[in-house]
């Protein structure tokens, strides 16, 4: 009976970690949007030194945040939109960069007045895009009514080169030298994307654990993927 007790508390302390990681993911994308409606270069940039969210990144911050609360509490179809949007504005992002267009997503809803090391006013960075975008193919697969194996190790891994991802980049800022995903041709990461990134990534890293506890897998995978984010 303790044992059962306890289980349940353990995964119940697992599964509020999530959502709260959801939760200030979310948060962070709207005090940015405030930022960008009001004009407030503090919410926007942090720093005037420093490069802005770009309001798409908050909007795809709102919809990854919107989407990890849902996977703790299984609201599959919601997962599916907010992470199908993700995928949709990061791949157009990343596509823009790659074939040269403009596909005038990146000032849709907000004109960018401010333009601190960007490249294309409004345009979310490249290393943004494709965080965002493998993190919307991780909340796609996590959507999985009944998981596997490789279901946990692909959640595991994503969450983990996410994590990995904004990690380099605070290291960057704090060092004071040039992030280590940003060169003088290319749009930087801002500051407050890279710790969004990794309040993302670990709330998909433990929720993978979470559910491959629940359904009876044993995550053996961890050291594999907290060597690939290292290694990231």
């Amino acid at each position: 009976m303790f044992n059962a007790q306890q289980n349940d508390f353990t995964f119940d302390w697992i599964k509020y970690v999530v959502v709260a990681a959801g939760g200030l993911t979310l948060l962070l994308g709207g005090i940015v949007l405030i930022g960008w409606y009001t004009q407030s270069t503090f919410l926007v940039q942090v720093r005037p030194e420093f490069v802005p969210m770009q309001y798409n990144t908050a909007l795809a911050f709102i919809f990854c945040g919107t989407a990890l609360i849902a996977l703790v509490y299984r609201y599959s179809r919601l997962v599916l939109l907010c992470g199908g949007l993700s995928i949709g504005l990061s791949l157009l992002t990343l596509l823009q960069y790659i074939l040269g267009l403009n596909l005038g997503i990146d000032q849709l809803f907000m004109e960018s007045i401010i333009v601190v090391k960007t490249v294309y006013p409004g345009r979310m960075a490249q290393i943004t895009a494709f965080s965002h975008l493998i993190y919307g193919i991780g909340l796609v697969i996590a959507c999985g009514v009944v998981g596997s194996k490789w279901h946990d190790v692909l959640n595991g891994l994503l969450g983990t080169i996410v994590a990995a991802i904004g990690m380099g980049t605070l290291f960057g800022y704090l060092l004071g030298a040039e992030t280590p995903y940003g060169w003088s041709y290319l749009t930087y990461m801002a500051v407050h994307t890279a710790f969004g990134f990794v309040l993302l990534g670990l709330g998909l890293f433990i929720f993978a654990i979470h559910k491959g506890l629940r359904e009876g897998r044993r995550p053996t995978w961890i050291s594999v993927a907290v060597g690939i984010g290292v290694a990231t």
